[in-house]
């Protein structure tokens, strides 16, 4: 299915916002290889492991901080000026496997996060990657900005339990109380805690930001 998908013509979400005056921007410290692969996506630019600018120490098998990621993100990106609107997608790190060693922020003593079991240690990085993105809205201007934070998959080797829901929660920071609006009415609901029932499958969010930026919404 993936080779069908790449030899397809199929429109993707990156190239619907090129069409829309946006600047695209994969931001992906993780590719360590050569991926052509990525040319389908249409990308504006496409900045692996080796093309974001990191000059810091090396952080464990991922290597670059998702804060510091971040940081080269907002300053190579989202705060050139003039630009155009920048529809960034950036896979975090720090948080897949092996979940060790955690990278240490400005200000805070380093995390022994060597030790434990694999749950525990996949623990700390959730901990490191909310303390880290708190700081990035913290120290960034609301009104000039969407985020929308996914969690793409359960985390492996049965971390969440034999029986866990393969469901994943999405939030949407934003400060745009329209944008809200059209959120709210296809059925997100306001807080950091998601409702029990799930609004449908993965793929269905890329309907769902259509309708949201397009500036049109669906009652359910």
């Amino acid at each position: 299915r993936h080779n069908l998908l790449l030899a397809s013509e199929r429109p993707t979400l990156v190239q619907h916002f090129a069409r829309h005056g946006y600047r695209t921007v994969g931001w992906m410290p993780g590719i360590k290889r050569p991926w052509p692969e990525g040319a389908f996506y249409g990308f504006e630019r496409l900045a692996d492991d080796a093309r974001l600018g990191y000059s810091g120490p090396d952080v464990g098998y991922w290597r670059i901080p998702d804060h510091a990621a971040m940081e080269l993100l907002q300053a190579q990106e989202l705060n050139s000026s003039p630009r155009k609107p920048v529809f960034a997608v950036f896979p975090t790190t720090s948080t897949h496997a092996p979940f060790h060693p955690l990278p240490t922020l400005p200000g805070e003593s380093a995390a022994d996060g060597d030790t434990g079991s694999t749950a525990e240690r996949y623990t700390r990085s959730l901990r490191y990657q909310f303390r880290w993105l708190a700081r990035h809205l913290a120290v960034t201007d609301p009104s000039r900005q969407v985020l929308i934070v996914v969690g793409d998959h359960q985390p492996p080797g049965g971390l969440a339990g034999r029986d866990a829901s393969w469901d994943v929660p999405v939030h949407v920071i934003a400060s745009d109380p329209a944008l809200i609006r059209r959120f709210e009415n296809l059925g997100f609901t306001a807080g950091l805690q998601p409702s029990d029932a799930a609004l449908g499958d993965m793929h269905e969010l890329t309907r769902a930001l259509l309708l949201a930026f397009d500036g049109r919404s669906e009652h359910h």
